[in-house]
């Protein structure tokens, strides 16, 4: 797990503390070259996760600088949004994190989200393929794979939260 979260006061300590929780190496990195030493370390690795949170669609540079360096390491990238997310907030995020080139969405905050419709909004605009569904902060309990059945019962309401 990389820790690639600058900004939000405490986001580094919870990611590492989340890694250490589940018997995983953490690493922090401040910058797209520290980014990459990390990256270079955990090279035999089959599977890195990297905490971006708290990156603004409005840092254009700073995403396409992040996309570069996951495409020099062959990095993928997966996006995750929150289901709170407004009809502008959502096309200015599907935009400006196409700079990563994501390649699934997963979306995260479906327990604190009334009106589900997001789901569909976002994944009929992003184009990407919808992978998981985060209804809670308990990892793993709380992740579920985007089923057909399970995002069609969300979006009409047929399901709640």
């Amino acid at each position: 797990v990389v820790g690639f979260d600058n900004e939000r006061i405490g986001a580094s300590e919870s990611v590492k503390a989340l890694a250490q929780t589940i018997g995983l190496p953490y690493r922090l990195a401040k910058s797209g070259v520290q980014l990459g030493h990390a990256l270079a370390t955990f090279s035999e690795k089959s599977l890195v996760l990297i905490d971006t949170t708290g990156y603004s669609p409005r840092r254009q540079r700073e995403l396409g600088g992040l996309g570069e360096v996951l495409a020099r390491h062959g990095c993928e990238a997966h996006l995750v949004l929150s289901t709170e997310l407004r009809e502008m907030e959502l096309d200015g995020a599907l935009e400006a994190f196409a700079l990563v080139r994501p390649k699934t969405l997963s979306v995260s905050k479906i327990d604190q989200t009334i009106g589900l419709g997001g789901i569909y909004d976002a994944t009929t605009r992003s184009k990407l393929p919808l992978m998981y569904l985060c209804n809670g902060r308990r990892v793993p309990e709380d992740i579920e794979p985007a089923t057909a059945s399970k995002t069609a019962s969300l979006i009409l309401g047929l399901q709640y939260n």
